[in-house]
């Protein structure tokens, strides 16, 4: 445990970046905005509702998806407003 807790934590590409870069932001480049122009994101409540929404990711928590979409969001320079929503 201690060892993927490092993982998470580090500088080098580890799965917490390569979500974010591989998945986070194809999946908000995707979204459309709504007529008000705001993009309403996903974010899962719990690891059952995540694993129900993403089956090729089932087994990885929540949080590290909700992490994602908001490092994902706040690095893309699109001029989009962004709202987080979170499902049961």
């Amino acid at each position: 445990m201690v060892m993927t807790l490092r993982r998470i934590g580090c500088r080098t590409p580890c799965p917490k970046s390569w979500i974010v870069s591989a998945r986070a932001v194809p999946f908000l480049r995707g979204l459309e905005p709504d007529v008000e122009g705001v993009v309403h994101v996903p974010m899962y409540r719990s690891d059952r509702a995540f694993a129900h929404a993403f089956p090729k990711m089932a087994g990885w928590p929540a949080s590290i998806w909700n992490d994602a979409v908001v490092r994902a969001a706040d690095s893309l320079d699109d001029g989009r407003d962004y709202q987080f929503d979170l499902l049961r």
